[in-house]
């Protein structure tokens, strides 16, 4: 079977989690963000969910990718807190996490 080509064709994935391992991404991540999301987690930055899909599409909406803030070196906060819409922090078992929306526009075709 072939990747979908548009966003229009992409089924959404539910479900959320802070990704302790890069390859769980491809469960969690829809193809339009996973690169992205993949390299991410790479320099140690962790998704806690995301969405780029068909309903977003219908309704839309963009694309968004929610990102765990703690941790984050001086500079990268300097660059990210700005870009982004920061939502309650949350007990992860005994690691506190500060996740933060991402927004990235898109266009149906």
């Amino acid at each position: 079977m072939s990747r979908p080509r548009l966003v229009i064709d992409i089924e959404p994935i539910y479900g959320h989690s802070v990704i302790g391992d890069r390859e769980v991404l491809e469960r969690f991540v829809e193809l339009p963000l996973l690169a992205a999301c993949q390299h991410l987690y790479d320099l140690n930055v962790r998704t806690i969910q995301s969405s780029a899909n068909r309903n977003d599409i219908l309704v839309d909406a963009p694309a968004w990718i929610v990102l765990d803030l703690e941790g984050l070196s001086t500079a990268n906060l300097a660059y990210a807190e700005p870009q982004a819409v920061e939502i309650s922090p949350f007990m992860d078992g005994d690691v506190l996490r500060r996740p933060a929306r991402f927004i990235f526009p898109m266009t149906p075709i």
